[in-house]
């Protein structure tokens, strides 16, 4: 609920008014109301790192812990931060990217939005230019792009489309665990048949 119904109420005072046009009974409740819904936090948000809920009893604040970027960081490639950025890597010699915006060698750093209390997965979606020999994969096989996203659980692969997955990381109560991998820089085979059996395996270079 917003303080702003209380506008037309709370128009400053100016020299000359009369007081009882201030002090009006309507002016005054406006007031009272407001302080008991400021006092209650009704009007506290949250913000980066920090959560604000609201229950039967009360309001709430909790910070999520940020972990540090400066000398001396125990940050590991791949690993997600507290406000929604990863730690750039490679996969194949390719940049991994959030939407359309690289994790690492552009002007901005893209973020995640890690919803409050959010149990999941940090996945990697790998998408390839297939090739066939028959009935299994065969050179030439090209990776096009590897996009990062949150899920509840990781997506089944698609031979037909050319999409495998890999989770990166979880997520326990909206806090990011430790990286599934410990080097920036990743290889990846893809080996199997038509009959979406076809499996992805990534290693450290």
């Amino acid at each position: 609920m917003s303080a702003t119904r209380f506008n037309n109420l709370l128009q400053p005072v100016k020299r000359g008014d009369r007081l009882a046009d201030v002090l009006s009974p309507d002016r005054l409740n406006a007031l009272s109301t407001l302080a008991q819904e400021g006092a209650s936090g009704l009007f506290m948000s949250g913000g980066p790192g920090m959560y604000v809920t609201r229950g039967p009893h009360g309001v709430s604040v909790r910070a999520r812990r940020v972990r540090r970027r400066a000398g001396g960081s125990t940050e590991k490639p791949w690993q997600l931060r507290s406000d929604g950025s990863i730690v750039p890597g490679t996969i194949g010699g390719v940049v991994p990217r959030i939407d359309s915006t690289p994790i690492s060698g552009g002007s901005s750093i893209p973020t995640l939005t890690i919803p409050e209390s959010y149990n999941g997965y940090l996945v990697a979606e790998l998408t390839f230019s297939l090739s066939w020999n028959g009935d299994y994969l065969s050179d030439p096989i090209t990776l096009n792009t590897v996009k990062f996203n949150l899920a509840t659980t990781v997506p089944a692969n698609s031979v037909s489309t050319g999409k495998f997955y890999r989770a990166f990381g979880s997520l326990n109560d909206g806090l990011p665990s430790a990286p599934f991998f410990s080097k920036a820089s990743l290889n990846w085979t893809l080996c199997g048949n038509a009959a979406n059996a076809a499996t992805l395996t990534l290693t450290e270079a």
